[in-house]
């Protein structure tokens, strides 16, 4: 899957525009911290539980894991809530996979 990121003006101020060939773009992707509703912050802890889990899942199964790399929100935005749920997530999945690995081996 490609996944394309992209930051509009200030990563401290806008949300990254995020999207990949297999679901497209996100509602809160590419828009000032002002501009996002309710559902918009939703979506975006949302997609960073699954998102991130999905990427250190995958990294974790190619040997190239990198949390700081991976990870699209800045440290700042949103006073940095977005950029720890990431990271959070992101940790998960490649423990997730770490175990799987493990059981089908042991």
């Amino acid at each position: 899957m490609g996944i394309l990121v992209r930051n509009i003006g200030d990563p401290k101020e806008w949300t990254p525009d995020y999207s990949t060939n297999a679901t497209g773009g996100t509602s809160w992707g590419g828009k000032h911290v002002s501009m996002l509703t309710a559902t918009d912050l939703v979506a975006l802890l949302d997609f960073c539980r699954g998102e991130a889990s999905r990427v250190g899942w995958n990294d974790a199964a190619n040997s190239r894991t990198d949390v700081a790399a991976s990870n699209p929100f800045h440290a700042e935005l949103l006073g940095g809530y977005p950029h720890r749920e990431w990271a959070t997530y992101y940790v998960e999945g490649i423990c997730e996979h770490t175990m799987a690995a493990s059981e089908r081996i042991g």
